[in-house]
């Protein structure tokens, strides 16, 4: 992950692409201030929890920080200074939901600076995981030195997110539009329900890749896991890798209160490389695009297409005749 100018400049310790924690790790005021409101802000969520509330929204997360620097807004590398500082608090036992508070410093100077600018998350020195990074953002341009937890990115209206090593589970989850790229690898859920935008994986995704998709674009340059494309409605897949079996199973329908729906939209993954068996299955509607190996074309295809190199090998019509000539004595094949 390359580091641009202004950050740079902001950083003068950057070598080999990886961010060194200055000896000086002596705080400064507006950091100490952010870390006295962070331990506050987490002893209301345990008293929170006590009385059986679950947790609170990024909204009243980032009101709550309002209240603390009405008078004084903190710097973009004030954040960044609190990211280094957050491997002191991982003992605590909800530590994962740090990554909301941090992403609500974030989004709280954002909408008080009015301009758009960078901000740098550091989490490589973290041994615990952040959940919901970067959730609901609306223009702001992050760059995460180190893992993304999991569920980065969900919910966000628009801006572009870097992270330079793995993201876990449903990155992009529900996102609305902007642009993630990892230059790692992936967990399960990438992308699930998400509407426009996209993601971009350097490496390896796991199962149920752009599950219950509505729109988009999904580009991975390694292999994905079984069930890519799960119940996905619009929206586009690349996969330049291999695949596992169940590629597209019930693409182009949904489940929604225990009955099935067929969406008039056209879904399409490509597939560059190797997909398993059971290609289609159940896949109601869209288009497949194969250029490698596949294992078999599910028997359960319902209708859309599937092409190897080009060439249809399956799709609605073609099934409609089979059972026709199976019905008057033809046969199946």
């Amino acid at each position: 992950m390359k580091l641009t100018t202004t950050l740079k400049n902001e950083y003068k310790d950057v070598t080999s692409n990886k961010i060194e924690v200055l000896s000086q790790t002596q705080e400064s005021e507006s950091v100490s201030k952010i870390i006295n409101v962070y331990k506050q802000w987490y002893s209301e969520r345990e008293e929170s929890w006590t009385r059986g509330v679950t947790g609170s929204s990024m909204e009243d997360t980032i009101r709550f920080l309002n209240k603390h620097f009405e008078s004084k807004l903190y710097t973009p590398k004030d954040i960044t200074d609190f990211s280094f500082t957050l491997h002191s608090f991982q003992e605590k036992e909800n530590f994962f939901i740090s990554g909301k508070f941090l992403t609500a410093l974030m989004r709280l100077h954002y909408q008080k600076t009015k301009y758009a600018r960078e901000y740098l998350f550091v989490t490589e020195h973290l041994e615990k995981k952040l959940d919901r990074l970067c959730s609901n953002i609306d223009g702001e341009t992050v760059l995460i030195q180190g893992n993304g937890g999991e569920y980065l990115g969900t919910g966000m209206l628009n801006g572009t997110v870097t992270i330079s090593e793995n993201v876990e589970i449903g990155a992009g989850f529900n996102m609305k539009n902007g642009k993630i790229v990892v230059e790692g690898n992936a967990g399960d859920y990438i992308g699930h329900g998400m509407e426009n935008g996209s993601i971009t994986v350097k490496k390896n995704v796991g199962d149920d890749l752009g599950k219950e998709m509505i729109g988009g674009t999904i580009i991975i340059e390694g292999n994905s896991g079984e069930c890519a494309g799960n119940q996905m409605q619009s929206g586009s897949i690349e996969i330049y890798g291999n695949t596992e079996k169940d590629l597209g199973v019930f693409m182009g329908r949904n489940f929604i209160g225990g009955f099935s729906f067929s969406f008039r939209k056209k879904p399409t993954i490509t597939v560059f490389g190797s997909a398993g068996d059971y290609v289609g299955n159940s896949m109601d509607n869209g288009k497949i695009m194969l250029y490698g190996s596949y294992g078999s074309i599910a028997k359960s295809f319902i209708n859309g297409k599937i092409y190897h190199n080009n060439k249809i090998i399956e799709s609605g019509f073609r099934k409609k005749m089979r059972n026709f000539e199976f019905l008057f004595g033809g046969e199946y094949k």
